[in-house]
């Protein structure tokens, strides 16, 4: 075994690692691996470190030796292979992947691997992942990101483009991976009925076995699993990976709120290619070379609606992520939050989410003005949640009254419905509530309401890129990508230059 390899699967791994070139499917033959099983979600790699990753596979209908094999290589024919494992599956719940995480001085920094993991009849299909830059990389960074994605409002029809994006360096989900109830009606195709009660054609995850069942039932989106197979993963939960809002729509869950919120974070950690932290489990930071630095905060697990004390971050994780952008000597500080910071007004001074920051203005003028005293400069927040492509500036108000402190970019949404879904197609009027939305919040600089898509930062020495890239339809698995705008910050500047907009 390599040194510093440590190998995870639930509570115990074994490997048999083999550093070598070549493909011999005869070295297999007298492997203690399965002789077939079925891997119905593809693969996945994630959390990422400069010599470290993390797999994830679901294994099926498993015959024989209890047992996967994984190859990992530096080519996309794996020709050259440079590891091989057999990793056990260990005794777990029905439908639970398989999680195996690789620290191994044979992965290099900013390198692009290939691998596959197989039964001795069986294979997925070869996939890739990234590992991450060293420090002091200088070439620049390319972030995409995305969230919100119902599985009954559409096809997955954003993934398959953001699949092709190239130089990626890494992929982030904001929230809302799955959804514990959308009643978001898209293609007749598309049923959702996982869950205990069912209305509109879908059902309401409730039971930690029903959570599991809708990632498992996500996954099996063919968009979604190219996504997946091309770029290193990374992600932070929103409230419908958890518990959307207790009753609601004349739906009564039969759970209690705290419960179905436990079993949606265990099944959350089952699915993702990351592991809880110690003191804060799902905040962390990840440096991305010389120019940037993420950081992925947490607006569940601190939040407390109590108007005398309340709370969205909380003390502890206010001061992790303070202290850590005081200490970043990455160019950009990249702060990835599942809910738009700025203000959205309608009518001007008005919120219309009180379950974003809006709602919790307090904690957000003191984060902002800390930053502002401590001269924090070149911050950028990249949201989700509100189903919008909308860039604007924050300050420490949230509106355009207050001091300019960072510069934002919601990524719109993959699939799930916006405003103006529910209603007749009309841009014309969704343009008209545009123009007056931007007036009633001059501190944006654009929105667009109707696209579905996802976003690519590129973070550079003297300049920041923000490319919103959408898609014509997610009602068809396949469609026309374009750019629905193109933004460029200067370094030190806390302005957004427009570069491009697609046509209204």
């Amino acid at each position: 075994m390599h040194r510093r390899t440590f190998l995870k699967v639930g509570a115990l791994a074994l490997a048999m690692p083999s550093a070598g070139a070549g493909c011999d499917g005869n070295w297999w033959a007298d492997k203690p691996i399965a002789n077939s099983a079925v891997f119905p979600n593809g693969v996945i790699a994630g959390s990422p470190e400069e010599r470290a990753i993390t797999f994830l596979v679901l294994c099926e209908s498993v015959e024989g030796h209890p047992a996967v094999g994984i190859e990992i290589a530096t080519d996309p024919q794996l020709e050259h292979i440079i590891y091989r494992g057999v990793i056990p599956i260990l005794s777990q719940a029905p439908r639970v992947p398989l999680k195996f995480r690789l620290e191994d001085d044979i992965l290099e920094p900013k390198t692009r691997y290939h691998y596959r993991f197989l039964s001795k009849r069986t294979e997925t299909p070869i996939a890739s992942f990234q590992t991450l830059r060293s420090p002091d990389d200088p070439s620049p960074v390319r972030l995409a990101y995305f969230s919100c994605q119902g599985y009954s409002a559409g096809y997955y029809t954003a993934h398959r483009h953001l699949a092709a994006e190239p130089n990626i360096d890494l992929v982030a989900c904001l929230g809302d991976y799955i959804y514990d109830l959308t009643d978001d009606v898209g293609p007749e195709e598309r049923p959702d009925k996982i869950g205990t009660i069912s209305k509109f054609g879908n059902g309401l995850a409730q039971t930690l076995d029903e959570y599991r069942q809708k990632y498992a039932y996500y996954r099996t989106d063919g968009n979604l699993q190219a996504m997946h197979a091309a770029h290193s993963f990374v992600a932070i939960w929103d409230n419908h990976e958890l518990a959307a809002d207790g009753e609601r729509d004349g739906i009564t869950p039969t759970l209690p709120w705290a419960q179905r919120m436990r079993n949606g974070m265990q099944a959350f950690w089952d699915f993702m290619p990351q592991y809880p932290g110690k003191s804060l489990p799902l905040t962390r930071k990840l440096r991305l070379g010389q120019h940037a630095e993420l950081f992925l905060l947490d607006m569940w697990t601190y939040q407390n609606p109590d108007v005398r004390n309340r709370t969205y971050l909380g003390r502890e994780q206010i001061d992790w992520l303070l202290d850590g952008l005081r200490k970043s000597t990455a160019t950009w500080k990249i702060i990835a939050s599942t809910t738009v910071m700025m203000s959205t007004d309608y009518p001007a001074g008005r919120p219309i989410n009180l379950g974003q920051w809006d709602g919790f203005s307090d904690e957000r003028r003191l984060i902002l003005e800390a930053m502002l005293s401590d001269r924090i400069e070149n911050v950028i927040v990249i949201s989700g949640d509100l189903h919008t492509f909308l860039a604007g500036q924050v300050t420490t108000t949230g509106r355009a009254d207050g001091k300019p402190v960072a510069l934002e970019f919601c990524g719109g949404a993959i699939s799930s419905f916006g405003l103006f879904d529910l209603l007749p197609s009309d841009r014309s009027l969704a343009a008209r509530f545009a123009t007056t939305a931007s007036s009633a919040n001059p501190h944006w600089s654009f929105v667009d309401l109707l696209t579905r898509g996802y976003a690519v930062v590129e973070a550079r020495p003297d300049e920041l890129l923000v490319t919103l890239r959408g898609v014509e339809t997610t009602f068809e698995p396949q469609s026309d990508v374009f750019d629905v705008a193109v933004f460029r910050v200067a370094k030190g500047s806390k302005v957004i230059e427009t570069i491009s907009t697609a046509p209204v």
